[in-house]
């Protein structure tokens, strides 16, 4: 049944993942219930698309950064095609310039910083991955 969501209702996020995978070559890989979990020798940024969750170095043993994916792959399930749009742009867009322009327009006007997980992707991320 996962198997037909994957490639009907969350297509765009599962071709993406496939093309990601192609790509990247995982220092090691298991299996995490109905999720491939790689783990990718790269520094920077965990992610995942569709079932595929890439663990960069940092994250290789950071369980609630493997849960948090898998509640971003609980939200593919969700929204569907609606997931890149709703979800995975902003997640990405935060995650590589939001949060830091973020802090620093905070920083000039003296008030405190902003938790990466306070943008509701992520909020939603980790409420799903049983972060939280």
């Amino acid at each position: 049944m996962i198997y037909l969501l994957l490639f009907t209702w969350c297509l765009p996020q599962t071709l993406l993942a496939f093309i990601i995978r192609a790509f990247v070559k995982p220092v090691v890989s298991e299996k995490r219930g109905n999720v491939n979990v790689y783990k990718v020798d790269w520094d920077t940024g965990s992610l995942s698309m569709s079932n595929k969750v890439f663990l960069c170095k940092t994250h290789w043993e950071n369980e609630k950064v493997l849960m948090h994916e898998i509640g971003h792959f609980k939200q593919s399930l969700i929204l569907g095609w609606f997931f890149l749009p709703i979800i995975g742009l902003p997640s990405l867009m935060w995650a590589w310039w939001g949060h830091d322009l973020a802090n620093k327009y905070r920083e000039k006007k003296g008030l405190h910083k902003v938790d990466y997980y306070s943008f509701y992707t992520e909020k939603w991320a980790n409420k799903l991955g049983g972060v939280d």
